[in-house]
């Protein structure tokens, strides 16, 4: 059990489809726990709770009933509500660390910009959802549509069937990516930009000397 009385930082991961945010996270936990001894907890979102998953089997399932922009960005809340009440808040309480695949600019991004619903709103549900609770720090994972369709492709020939999100057109996805460099232009102290056409160790060695400047400011 954490000793102290400041609370663990909020270390974040965002990308569009294929960024490998996920991998890295879980091999930048690894070394904060078997490296440094570090109480590490992992999440994502939509999820993280019992309630959460339940939405996102929604929200990235394709259905034969076609789900409303609008749904679909009060569900992606919905189930931040129930993420950051019983998982993010308790855990940087508890933990010297909280890494979390996807936060509020996956929100900005895909349904502010992406499904055209408005930044100033999405980022107003945003604020009510978390109570304002900002991330220390966001990893945007960046690479080119076309490397992000190409991996879509491998998980496909892989016998895993895209969900919701990964059916789009590249119109999609290109929106989204510019959405989120924007984001990080707009966030500089908060946003660290990487480039995902990297290998895999140069990536997660970026983020583990990042994450080590966090915890010993």
């Amino acid at each position: 059990m954490k000793q102290t009385n400041t609370l663990a930082p909020l270390i974040t991961y965002e990308g569009i489809e294929g960024a490998g945010k996920s991998t890295q996270m879980f091999e930048v936990s690894k070394y904060f726990q078997q490296v440094c001894h570090r109480r590490v907890l992992i999440t994502r979102e939509p999820g993280g709770t019992p309630i959460a998953e339940k939405i996102r089997a929604i929200l990235i399932h394709p259905e034969e009933e076609n789900l409303d922009y609008k749904t679909e960005a009060y569900l992606m809340q919905a189930a931040r509500v129930q993420h950051v009440q019983e998982v993010i808040i308790p855990g940087i309480k508890t933990h010297d660390l909280v890494l979390c695949d996807r936060f509020i600019d996956s929100s900005t991004a895909y349904q502010g910009v992406g499904r055209n619903l408005g930044v100033d709103w999405i980022e107003k549900l945003n604020a009510f959802s978390t109570q304002t609770l900002i991330p220390t720090l966001t990893f945007f994972i960046d690479i080119p549509v076309e490397l992000s369709l190409e991996r879509m492709q491998a998980r496909k020939k892989g016998q895993r069937k895209n969900d919701r999100f990964e059916s789009e057109q590249v119109d999609f996805y290109t929106a989204i990516r510019k959405a989120y460099i924007d984001i990080a232009q707009k966030n500089t102290s908060r946003i660290i930009t990487l480039d995902g056409t990297l290998a895999k160790k140069d990536l997660i060695e970026q983020q583990i000397t990042k994450i080590q400047e966090v915890l010993t400011a």
